[in-house]
């Protein structure tokens, strides 16, 4: 195998060994900041979910507290007993309804998510009703209301105390003891109302908010698997259509049921983000506190990942490697035999040239003009050493021609022998002393 050829190898070996284990470092660190980018990303998304639906409530809750205060209001609380209003001293029950219902109608036509606007008296009565249905003004007239006297947020109404505000959980629209089809997810928002001139408790103060476009915006946002629960557990959203409501629709499907150790947790933290390694999900969830006066309830957002959604990116960006990898490589496979023919060039033109030397022949000369490295410099130290041989040769093939012709001019004899006792030269003195020719002496003595 040649040097070239073992340096090539050595080379693409080192580089390929290097390309793997840097890449494989790489990948894992690349891997983790991802995934952490990745998961901090879903939690701002869910904090910013979170936010906007309390934001939504929020905006609503002042809006039910504009509401509070409208004139026509304590106008019908003044002409319950009187024919006409003692303050004003010409307006009738009559008049103030009207001012009412034509308050509560510009209320809907101005807040698209306020499906219903009601003044209910202090027996849960409803005096005013104005709805909403298809971007449609509805003023329900008296022999249509009814008395909501037993329902949940009446019976919260009532606990509360001047400017408190009462918001309920999400459930679906019930129309005459039924549940209205399609489902119309609401959630209702009161205010108590009292008399100005004594404090007495006279009625509250109903919207209904229909929260169909908020739920659709978490379902289709680019969370993961979106589950809203409250604070014990009971299903408002669910990938599962038969789970979400459970309440409303007396489904009995529970969160709590389902994941038990989210109960301990939903009511000690906050948020939270937890890897189930079992499941190879992601979760992260976070709390809204949507009744500003009861802080025991809650909803909680829930975000539930699977690990192949999470590490998509990860995974287009693992594929990705491969045919970077290939390209990276035959571009080292360049350089390295860029490098290897670099590095063994001059070496076997050294080898070349030792090996010319070695047969005798000093007029080999390589070029060093070009070289200012380490193997320039041995280079040039070869062709010092190959001109000292020669000039050394040449020397030594002058003496030798000396040598050569003292001995054939000498008048005396002169035999040469080697250690070796082997005849080396025999001059014409000794073969006219002795009678033999140097060719006679010198076969006999090999």
């Amino acid at each position: 195998m040649s040097l070239k050829l073992r340096l090539l190898m050595v080379l693409l070996t080192v580089a390929i060994i290097l390309m793997v284990v840097g890449g494989s470092i790489m990948f894992r660190l690349n891997k983790a900041s991802i995934q952490n980018q990745l998961m901090k990303d879903c939690e701002n998304l869910i904090s910013h979910s979170s936010n906007g639906i309390y934001n939504f409530v929020s905006g609503h809750v002042d809006q039910a507290r504009i509401a509070s205060l409208l004139p026509p209001i304590q106008g019908l609380i003044r002409t319950q007993t009187e024919t006409i209003d003692p303050i004003d001293g010409s307006s009738s029950r009559h008049d103030w309804k009207t001012r009412l219902r034509i308050s509560f109608s510009a209320i809907l036509k101005s807040q698209q998510h306020i499906t219903r606007a009601r003044y209910l008296d202090k027996d849960g009565n409803e005096i005013i009703r104005v709805d909403s249905m298809d971007e449609v003004i509805h003023h329900i007239p008296d022999d249509k209301l009814q008395n909501k006297q037993n329902t949940d947020y009446f019976r919260e109404t009532q606990k509360l105390q001047k400017n408190d505000v009462y918001v309920s959980t999400i459930s679906l629209n019930i129309e005459h003891g039924k549940i209205e089809i399609p489902h119309k997810p609401v959630i209702r928002i009161t205010i108590p109302i009292f008399d100005d001139s004594d404090g007495s408790r006279e009625g509250i103060i109903v919207l209904n908010i229909l929260t169909s476009e908020l739920l659709d915006f978490i379902e289709n946002s680019d969370l993961g698997k979106n589950i809203m629960i409250d604070q014990d557990g009971h299903y408002l959203l669910h990938p599962d259509i038969e789970k979400r409501y459970s309440v409303s629709l007396g489904t009995g499907y529970n969160y709590f049921v389902d994941q038990p150790e989210w109960k301990e947790n939903s009511k000690n933290l906050k948020f939270k983000n937890h890897h189930d390694i079992e499941e190879r999900e992601f979760r992260i969830w976070r709390k809204i506190f949507y009744n500003p006066n009861d802080m025991s309830k809650y909803w909680v957002l829930s975000s539930v990942i699977h690990e192949d959604t999470l590490f998509a990116p990860i995974e287009k960006l693992k594929k990705l490697s491969i045919p970077i990898a290939v390209i990276v490589l035959v571009i080292v496979s360049f350089i390295a035999f860029g490098i290897a023919y670099f590095i063994s060039q001059p070496i076997i033109k050294l080898t070349e040239a030792s090996d010319e030397i070695s047969k005798g022949n000093m007029d080999v000369e390589l070029d060093d003009s070009k070289s200012q490295h380490e193997l320039g410099r041995l280079t040039q130290s070869f062709n010092v050493m190959r001109k000292s041989l020669q000039e050394r040769q040449i020397r030594l093939e002058e003496s030798e021609q000396r040598l050569r012709g003292i001995i054939t001019t000498a008048v005396d004899a002169v035999i040469m022998i080697n250690r070796k006792g082997v005849m080396q030269s025999f001059n014409p003195a000794a073969e006219r002393m002795f009678g033999y020719s140097q060719n006679e002496v010198l076969v006999s003595y090999q």
